[in-house]
């Protein structure tokens, strides 16, 4: 009986054979029992069945990185479809994901919207997700979309995409960067008030891992009672910390962290 360290080899290589037999990772299986054999009379193979053991562990780990991310991809897939059957588009859309917003956070959008039938909608940060949500608003018939971005080029390009799916009720504002808050230039916010429905996607990550945590200074005591605040991008440090901001500045609302592709915080009254 071999032993390394005081370990048996032999039940070692059986547990490892069979976790190989269930990722299908055969050939290094194969490889595997080849060398377990040989080993038990060649005490040499020590060290070629370590090397084999990291590339095992590498294989393995790669294996269910994959099964993940197919599980993603799927879950993000059936989002899309159906956004594609709530919503009728009068138009193709644009890309999702990347820079976009991903389907999983705009099916949300749109379910939230459709629950609470918020009367005042802001987003900061314009794009498809303002499609999405102008097409939502569309089956509550009563509410107001303000959509605010520091990027006139960003701004244009949406102005596009809602004349294509004949849309001219959402108010698009231009706000700069004010290079003193690193934020949007509040001029022209100063009429926003009652907000029922807060999306955060913007300022751009670019521009410093806090740019968008100026959202609660300004935003807060513009909200609605019963205001529901939902940020993207929630797996990163800037947006964690702004959600759980938000919260703690709002008593009467729970935080919720939705496992989507970028992480998606809601904040949502309570009850």
């Amino acid at each position: 009986m071999l032993r390394v360290n005081g370990v048996n080899m032999t039940d070692l290589f059986l547990i490892l054979l069979a976790i190989l037999n269930v990722t299908g990772i055969t050939y290094l299986a194969f490889k595997v029992r080849r060398i377990s054999i040989e080993s038990r009379s060649n005490k040499k193979k020590i060290k070629e069945i370590k090397l084999m053991t990291k590339e095992i562990n590498k294989a393995v780990s790669k294996e269910v990185s994959t099964k993940k991310e197919s599980k993603r991809d799927f879950q993000l897939m059936e989002a899309y479809y159906q956004l594609i059957n709530l919503l009728d588009f009068k138009s193709p859309i644009p890309r999702t994901r990347g820079f976009a917003a991903s389907p999983d956070l705009l099916l949300e959008i749109y379910r939230l919207i459709m629950k609470y039938r918020p009367k005042l909608i802001v987003e900061l940060g314009s794009g498809l997700s303002t499609l999405v949500i102008a097409k939502s608003v569309q089956q509550t018939n009563d509410s107001k979309v303000v959509s605010i971005d520091h990027s006139l080029d960003y701004l244009n390009e949406t102005t596009r995409l809602l004349n294509e799916h004949e849309i001219d009720s959402v108010e698009l504002i231009h706000a700069p960067i004010d290079m003193t808050t690193n934020w949007y230039s509040t001029k022209w916010l100063t009429e926003l008030k009652e907000i029922d429905l807060l999306v955060i996607d913007g300022p751009p990550k670019a521009l410093g891992e806090n740019v968008r945590s100026g959202a609660l200074d300004f935003f807060l005591n513009r909200l609605s009672p019963n205001a529901v605040v939902v940020i993207d991008d929630a797996y990163r440090p800037g947006e964690s910390k702004l959600a759980s901001d938000f919260a703690t500045k709002m008593p009467l609302h729970n935080l919720v962290v939705l496992d989507h592709e970028k992480g998606t915080a809601l904040i949502l009254p309570q009850g």
